[in-house]
């Protein structure tokens, strides 16, 4: 696919109250080498099609990898970096918006966060819909303003009805029916917050400060409702996260520098404690199981 920038930004909107879509573009462009300081006044939704992105509070640290038919949602003022994940060609898509101060999407952010996460369904409907905004943009110009002004509200509808898979992350859902935390159970409430912290190394002294519960209440209720230790639960999620990256390709030096590690051996010591195999020798046993699969 050729590089390509597709779009448009509308200035005359000033006088508009409430939500009102101010740019939106599809892209398949090279990764920036610098990243600046995106500290933008309006909400800004960033997708991806094909490849990945890392984003950051800081311009020295890499903390989440969005991958493809992943969105990241960003409130307005907030700080954030991109660091591209390799040489590829990123194919994605941004919407910046403005909304009231009452915005129904604050409530979104469950805990302290710079951004929000959402897993697209199968349909790609998210996806979909960045690109019809685009779209209208690109083709239309300013002329396109409201036919985009009707897509973000589509965009909007589709995010606020979304279901919360963990803390701070949510799976598209064009017929969700949201559920608030009050409403889950301790196991479920702990494993959002095992999710959210995955890249991180936590305690049970952390998890419990989190919930507010004691950690012999956390520990029991986890086990009886789950049916597995607490830590066991958690580091079988790192365990599959580190899997999962090993199989997109990244390096052990890089997945180390996510998941927390101090260097890429640390890293394969604990894969290596858990699985009983090397991150090397994983690798190699997918391969000739792939490869077996197609004889």
């Amino acid at each position: 696919m050729p590089t390509f920038m597709n779009g448009h930004g509308w200035r005359a909107t000033g006088g508009i109250e409430g939500i009102c879509v101010v740019s939106t573009y599809e892209h398949n462009t090279p990764p920036l080498r610098k990243s600046p300081n995106y500290h933008l006044p309006t909400w800004a939704l960033l997708y991806i099609y094909h490849g990945s992105l890392w984003h950051s509070y800081s311009p020295r640290e890499r903390t989440y990898l969005q991958t493809s038919s992943q969105a990241l949602l960003y409130p307005p003022g907030a700080d954030r970096y991109e660091f591209s994940a390799n040489r590829e060609l990123l194919h994605g898509a941004y919407l910046l918006f403005k909304d009231s101060k009452e915005s129904h999407l604050k409530r979104l952010f469950k805990s302290p966060s710079e951004w929000v996460v959402f897993d697209d369904d199968d349909e790609g409907t998210l996806g979909s819909l960045m690109k019809e905004c685009a779209a209208i943009g690109y083709r239309r110009g300013d002329a396109g303003f409201w036919d985009s002004q009707a897509v973000l509200c589509r965009i909007v509808g589709v995010l606020l009805s979304s279901i919360p898979i963990e803390r701070n992350r949510y799976k598209v859902s064009v017929f969700g029916n949201p559920v608030e935390d009050d409403d889950l159970p301790l196991s479920q409430k702990i494993d959002a917050y095992l999710q959210s912290q995955i890249d991180r190394i936590i305690t049970l002294d952390d998890i419990s400060k989190e919930l507010g519960v004691s950690v012999s209440t956390l520990t029991h209720r986890y086990q009886k409702e789950a049916g597995v230790p607490v830590m066991s639960a958690f580091i079988q999620k790192r365990i599959d996260r580190i899997k999962e990256l090993l199989r997109r390709g990244y390096s052990v030096k890089l997945i180390a520098h996510q998941m927390s590690f101090s260097e890429s051996s640390a890293l394969s010591i604990f894969f290596k404690r858990h699985t009983g195999v090397s991150p090397r020798e994983f690798l190699y046993r997918q391969k000739r199981s792939l490869g077996s699969e197609g004889d």
